[in-house]
């Protein structure tokens, strides 16, 4: 079916449209985007103290914009929706009471988003998830960072099977 022009009639979007040529302002693209996990589990200890979180192992990274290295993102400006998953646990004989997660943004906790939870006694393992909607400029880059408070014992681990880092770009 040729389209020479759409009057103001209805159109019928189940059809199957063939277009020979350009089609322009339809969507957009969701890139640059990532995602990380941490490649072996890391030990944030049980002093109250951030700690950087290391995710270290690429699952994508469209547009190269994501340093496994020092596990920093660091994307060209506009808006975009970034989330972390964190799953924590005691080590041997450890109750969890504070646990805490946060993005820093350029090297500052500057409280973009923080999970927190209030962990229940003889409870030694929790998930802390967060996502938001947030503008960069270009030079800046986001971090995940976590702590522990008020363990009994021992230390905590920030899980390396099911912790995750990732962000994407908003279509605007």
């Amino acid at each position: 079916m040729a389209i020479d022009k759409i009057q103001s009639e209805s159109i019928n979007l189940a059809d199957t449209f063939a277009f020979t040529g350009t089609v322009t302002g339809a969507g957009g693209v969701n890139t640059p985007a990532f995602s990380a996990k941490m490649s072996s589990g890391q030990d944030i200890g049980s002093t109250g103290v951030w700690t950087k979180l290391n995710f270290t192992s690429e699952q994508f990274d469209i547009g190269s914009y994501y340093d496994a290295s020092n596990a920093r993102f660091t994307p060209p400006s506009g808006k975009y929706f970034v989330y972390y998953n964190v799953y924590f646990y005691g080590s041997a004989g450890t109750t969890l009471q504070q646990l805490y997660s946060t993005i820093y943004k350029n090297g500052t906790d500057n409280a973009i988003f923080r999970g927190r939870i209030f962990v229940s006694n003889n409870i030694n393992s929790a998930t802390l998830k967060a996502g938001a909607i947030i503008e960069l400029n270009g030079t800046d880059y986001l971090e995940v960072y976590a702590q522990s408070n008020n363990v009994s014992s021992g230390s905590t681990i920030a899980d390396d099977v099911s912790s995750v880092f990732g962000a994407y770009k908003i279509i605007e």
